[in-house]
């Protein structure tokens, strides 16, 4: 009984010396976050003359149109400035509310992709 009680004390003081380091850190860290601020570096970032522009992209097989206007509505809601997408196949007769682009029928992938890989593959070119 004595000798498990020991074994235990040991194991747990060695677990508290392999934790040290990582806790001292750790108490570092939080002291380090208390002390200082990212203000500084924050007010001397100069504002970009043209903002970014959010850009979004939509593959689709032309089988859930609703699903894909659903997403372009709810990306136009947000009001931010953003570019919008729908590569389709171009036996999709949908007209999407965004700016198109259809994937021509000659169009063959490098490793034989169909559908939606294929016009996701033919819009990163």
């Amino acid at each position: 009984m004595l000798e498990d009680a020991l074994w235990f004390s040991i194991l747990f003081f060695l677990t508290m010396i392999a934790y040290m380091p990582l806790g001292l850190y750790q108490f570092y860290l939080v002291i380090s976050a208390f002390l200082h601020s990212d203000k500084e570096e924050i007010l001397s970032q100069h504002p970009l003359a043209i903002p970014n522009q959010v850009l979004v992209v939509i593959a689709t097989n032309g089988l859930a149109t609703d699903v894909v206007e659903k997403i372009i509505a709810k990306v136009k809601s947000y009001n931010v400035a953003a570019g919008i997408f729908v590569i389709k196949e171009a036996r999709d007769p949908f007209h999407y509310s965004c700016t198109e682009i259809t994937v021509p029928i000659e169009y063959r992938c490098a490793h034989g992709s169909r559908c939606k890989m294929r016009a996701m593959q033919y819009g990163i070119e």
